[in-house]
């Protein structure tokens, strides 16, 4: 991804700046300047010429960063911690993004000004990126989920036929004593997977063996990658961003990712059999179990150093008897 919009900046700045020259040359023949090539333009003017090499560098800049913004926004599952460190690199190398910046301040103003081709050129991509961030906008605005047990009750009511289905269909392709879990994206792209089972059996998503091989481990536990991907296909039509199953002594629980937001991760853990007394208290008392019923368990991974904490849970508990 560097290395693309590394050519992108490259690209565009060279465009930019053959565009302006070519574009500056032709004005000043129009007027009657003489008959000069374009490269004669700005030699006797460096300022002018560094001025303009500055606008197209910035301009270059700020087209290849909203391109990979909008790509961040879209496809990362969690877009706002890459922007923070966008900003935490922009602030390290600030003497050179603030020139920058101030470069593509003034190309705006002038642009808007100025009615040369150099600057008509310069408003094209002005409003180019004017339409990127627009996209931007759009994109970063796509809902997202509530990390609260009352969402997650209400979301789970809703989808609590299809979990269920869902359920019983995976359980009836593996085989038994079989363990079995699959990530998604917001998307539904599989990002990751891994079976293990009858002792012998193991496949990853990242294994060194081919696609015919992990294919080949995957039917020895009743699974294939067309099943995987209608896994996937049924988790987004659900929302959810994964699930984590096993046949037969393989867990006692099935587990289903409610939804991640940076670090913190949200799971439905929903029992086989009734949870006893005793194991509600001790959940109880943990900070980041919502007990729903008892079949059905909200938790908490916050995916830090701190201790887990479910936000929210002293709330939901004052107000919900199971």
């Amino acid at each position: 991804m560097f290395m693309i919009t590394l050519f992108i900046v490259i690209l565009m700045s060279i465009i930019l700046v053959g565009f302006t020259l070519l574009a500056n040359h032709r004005e000043r023949h129009r007027i009657g300047k003489g008959n000069i090539g374009p490269e004669d333009v700005y030699r006797k003017s460096w300022a002018s010429f560094f001025w303009l090499a500055l606008r197209a560098v910035s301009v270059a800049l700020a087209t290849a960063f909203l391109f990979f913004l909008i790509t961040v926004l879209y496809d990362e599952d969690d877009p706002y911690d890459v922007l923070e460190w966008i900003a935490v690199f922009m602030v390290v190398v600030i003497y050179i993004t603030a020139p920058l910046m101030m470069a593509y301040i003034y190309s705006v103003v002038r642009a808007i000004r100025m009615r040369t081709r150099t600057d008509v050129t310069f408003l094209v991509f002005h409003c180019l990126n004017l339409l990127q961030l627009i996209c931007a906008i759009a994109v970063s605005n796509v809902s997202h989920k509530d990390f609260t047990p009352e969402a997650m009750e209400a979301d789970y009511r809703q989808h609590q036929v299809e979990i269920m289905q869902l359920i019983a269909h995976t359980r009836d392709w593996l085989s038994d004593s079989t363990y079995f879990s699959i990530d998604c994206s917001r998307h539904g792209k599989i990002t990751a997977w891994s079976v293990e089972g009858n002792g012998s059996v193991r496949a990853y998503s990242d294994g060194y063996s081919s696609e015919a091989g992990k294919d080949k481990g995957l039917r020895k536990v009743g699974l294939s990658m067309e099943r995987l991907d209608s896994l996937g296909t049924a988790l987004q039509e659900m929302g959810y961003r994964g699930i984590s199953i096993g046949k037969q002594g393989a867990g006692d629980y099935t587990e289903i990712t409610y939804g991640t937001n940076g670090n913190t991760v949200l799971y439905y853990h929903i029992y086989d059999k009734p949870l006893a007394d005793s194991l509600i208290r001790k959940f109880d008392r943990s900070p980041a179990i919502v007990v729903y019923n008892r079949h059905v368990v909200f938790y908490c991974q916050s995916g830090t150093l701190a201790p887990d904490h479910f936000p929210g849970k002293e709330e939901y508990l004052k107000k919900h008897a199971y």
